[in-house]
């Protein structure tokens, strides 16, 4: 790992992070600690500026979008990508907004339960 990163690289790094890069990437990219990019992260940008998740998740279109395809049958993980989220944020809003629970896939009927 560098020790070091000069003005310009955390320069570079900044203009990376507010493109949305992911900080995983770009400390592979400069060899650096995923704690290093943390920190320039932190320190040089606004604390709204990287969201990973944007604001439209509570705008009512998307969450009917989201309640459309969970009715379509498809998986949180599907509606994620299907949306441009991850599944945790769709099970989060199907949480929220009262979606109909989904019977649990490690509960099968018919089996023996131990005794």
């Amino acid at each position: 790992m560098a020790s070091r990163l000069t003005p310009h690289q955390v320069d570079e790094i900044v203009a990376l992070l507010r493109a949305g890069k992911r900080l995983h990437p770009v400390a592979l990219q400069y060899g650096v600690a995923f704690s290093t990019i943390w920190s320039i992260k932190r320190r040089r940008l606004p604390q709204h500026c990287c969201r990973r998740l944007p604001n439209r998740l509570h705008a009512e279109s998307f969450i009917l979008k989201a309640r459309r395809l969970w009715f379509d049958g498809m998986s949180a993980s599907q509606i994620g990508d299907e949306l441009g989220v991850t599944k945790n944020v769709i099970v989060g809003i199907a949480a929220r907004n009262d979606f109909p629970p989904r019977p649990s896939p490690i509960k099968r009927a018919g089996c023996p339960s131990a005794t």
